[in-house]
């Protein structure tokens, strides 16, 4: 079907013209074909090159243009959000629990700059999106997960002790600001991690 399509918008016949129709099944074709790209991001452009058919419809035609990104441009972004940040743990982890709306979607092979640049995720994308925030400010911090890796959040060398903070959203993920072992325990609902991975917070 995609290919008799593609013919058929190609190579424009006086009956077969661009309609709304045309373009309706030209961007459901597109979005089945690039929904799967991993980290490439879709930039919609339109031309602005008006038709008008027999009766004087007036149409646009569009396309979708794949640009993809390196480990260089989430670095760069990542400096740039941070630049506009205060040094403060807390306003980090609020900016990132705020900005960064939860979602099932994992980020892929790079939960950074869909945190960052799409603004949408998991758990691991927040934990990931925190951590390299507060790296950029200059923090010791450490990415954590429970042994059934069904939560991640992270852990942040505070005042000279390791504390847990979980810039995911829900409420038994803002119950505590800045958690000792304890505190971070008792909010994971009987889970628990590995402790011989990972710093006390006591």
């Amino acid at each position: 079907i995609y290919f008799c399509l593609k013919f058929m918008f190609h190579y424009k016949t006086p009956i077969i013209k661009k309609t709304t129709l045309e373009n309706q099944i030209t961007s459901m074709l597109n979005q089945m074909l690039n929904e799967d790209k991993g980290d490439e991001d879709q930039l919609c452009f339109s031309d602005e090159e008006d038709e008008k058919d027999k009766i004087g419809n007036k149409t646009t035609a569009k396309r979708v243009i794949m640009v993809n990104h390196d480990k260089s441009d989430t670095n760069a972004l990542v400096l740039s959000v941070a630049s506009g940040l205060s040094g403060n743990a807390e306003s980090i982890r609020d900016y990132v629990r705020t900005k960064i709306k939860y979602s099932t979607n994992s980020g892929g092979s790079d939960p950074v700059w869909q945190g960052l640049h799409n603004k949408v995720g998991n758990c691991i994308v927040h934990a990931y999106t925190f951590d390299a925030l507060l790296k950029a400010k200059g923090f010791n911090t450490k990415i954590i997960y429970t042994k059934d890796k069904t939560h991640y959040w992270n852990l942040v060398y505070l005042n000279g002790s390791w504390r847990h903070m979980d810039s995911t959203p829900g409420s038994r993920h803002t119950k505590y600001s800045i958690m000792t072992d304890d505190m971070r325990y008792e909010t994971l609902q009987g889970r628990d991690w590995d402790r011989s991975k990972w710093p006390k917070a006591e």
